[in-house]
């Protein structure tokens, strides 16, 4: 019989206590976040939103998605803002950066923020850096899919039984050091010296203490051996010890005697 192992999923490689590292919706909402943050670095930033999408995602596809999603959703929340807060100006008939700068106290800072997302001298939205972001998430996905292949390989191949088990919680604590019954490994290693040095001592106190011997008891065995000849009306303080010496030497004789004088009747 061959022997089968349990081959894990490619779902479930990776995770950490059974929870898959990789959601679509998680992906979805970090690239937007991430993007809402970065968009402002040229090239840099829509690349690291869209990545990390796809990262997050787990295949191409995914990640091609959930980039596009994410980002997409970004263009729409910004032309809501826009068209919010610079309709009054004249928007989408201004330029935004002309009808930004109509705006005073906080709106103009949100008006600045908000030509980042436009051409420059334009009412229209940039579509390069989302090109950027979707680009980059497909690589996050692809090299998130390969990665699970590979984890999936190595398990069926025997080369690990399991997906790799994280840090232990004591190990954790420690790391971050927190208190765990002792202060430090020299806490440890004082222990282990005291217990050491506590061997020696007792060793000494065992050998010093003599040995009591225990008393030995003897017990004889009597055998008691029965003729054929013997007769019931011979008495002798022989028989009597040997009948309280065993206790089966009495029934013994009865039933020789016994058969013994069967055999004389028949006889006559």
């Amino acid at each position: 019989m061959q022997a089968t192992r349990k081959v894990s999923s490619a779902k479930d490689t990776g995770g950490a206590v059974g929870n898959s590292p990789y959601s679509v919706v998680r992906s979805v909402a970090g690239g937007f976040a991430l993007a809402a943050v970065l968009w402002w670095i040229p090239f840099i930033g829509p690349a690291i939103a869209g990545y990390y999408a796809g990262r997050r995602s787990g295949s191409f596809i995914k990640g091609a998605i959930s980039s596009s999603i994410g980002g997409g959703s970004l263009m729409l929340a910004v032309m809501a803002a826009t068209y919010y807060l610079l309709g009054p100006a004249g928007f989408p008939n201004t330029a935004v950066d002309a009808a930004a700068g109509t705006l005073t106290g906080i709106y103009w800072r949100a008006g600045i923020y908000l030509e980042l997302f436009f051409n420059p001298g334009t009412a229209e939205l940039s579509l390069t850096p989302l090109g950027i972001m979707v680009a980059f998430g497909c690589i996050g996905g692809s090299l998130s899919g390969l990665y699970r292949r590979e984890a999936t390989s190595l398990i069926a191949s025997g080369a690990v039984y399991s997906a790799i088990r994280p840090m232990a919680r004591s190990v954790e604590l420690y790391e971050k050091g927190k208190k765990l019954g002792f202060e430090s490994y020299n806490d440890c290693e004082s222990v282990r010296d005291l217990a050491v040095n506590a061997v020696p001592d007792a060793r000494q106190r065992t050998a010093a203490t003599p040995m009591k011997k225990k008393p030995v008891t003897t017990i004889q065995a009597v055998t008691t051996t029965v003729g054929e000849g013997a007769t019931p009306t011979s008495s002798s303080p022989s028989s009597s010890s040997e009948k309280s010496q065993s206790p089966f030497s009495d029934i013994l004789r009865r039933s020789e005697v016994r058969n013994n004088g069967r055999e004389g009747v028949q006889k006559r």
